[in-house]
């Protein structure tokens, strides 16, 4: 299924401040024309590439995810799910289903399986909350990986930031789940 963001990120959720404590940027930085904008930018792509990388939501969003299906059981690969707001099979609202979480996806339960392939759209929020409520080696990434795209370096996540992130990621044996 393809997941994607209802909502982004408002500019004033994102930590610029503290980037720029972490860049080492003079006092009065946001002062110079375009410094602002060219970390939030940063900080945008950083957020996304950690996300893509761990499959975790870090600031709390509503997000849609959109699929055939021809199961009961549907699992999104998204985490911290906070709650499933709706679920649509074939246009139609699908008034009873379950939710069960871990700490690396969600499954949507359906009442019962599609006789045929059915278009599943299923809308949630998730995330961890507040940048303040992200865990901090997930923000240390975040911040290590805009720096490293400020400088211009070729790798998006370099080294480091694959360090702090692989507890972060699930662990996938076999075919399947």
């Amino acid at each position: 299924m393809m997941i994607l963001e209802r909502e982004g990120i408002a500019e004033a959720d994102l930590p610029v401040a503290a980037l720029a404590a972490h860049m080492r940027m003079p006092e009065g930085w946001s002062d110079v024309p375009g410094q602002g904008a060219r970390l939030v930018q940063r900080l945008r792509a950083a957020i996304s590439a950690v996300e893509a990388r761990v499959g975790k939501a870090l600031i709390l969003r509503e997000f849609h995810a959109e699929g055939d299906v021809c199961a009961a059981r549907v699992a999104l690969s998204l985490a911290p799910v906070v709650e499933v707001t709706a679920v649509e099979a074939d246009g139609r609202a699908v008034a009873s289903f379950g939710v069960e979480r871990d700490v690396h996806r969600v499954v949507v339960m359906l009442p019962r399986a599609p006789v045929a392939p059915a278009r599943l759209a299923v809308t949630l929020r998730a995330g961890f909350g507040t940048w303040d409520e992200v865990p901090a080696a997930l923000q240390e990434a975040v911040m290590r990986a805009a720096e490293a795209m400020d400088l211009g370096e070729t790798s998006v996540l370099p080294g480091a930031v694959s360090a702090l992130l692989a507890p972060w990621r699930a662990v996938r044996l076999g075919a399947g789940t």
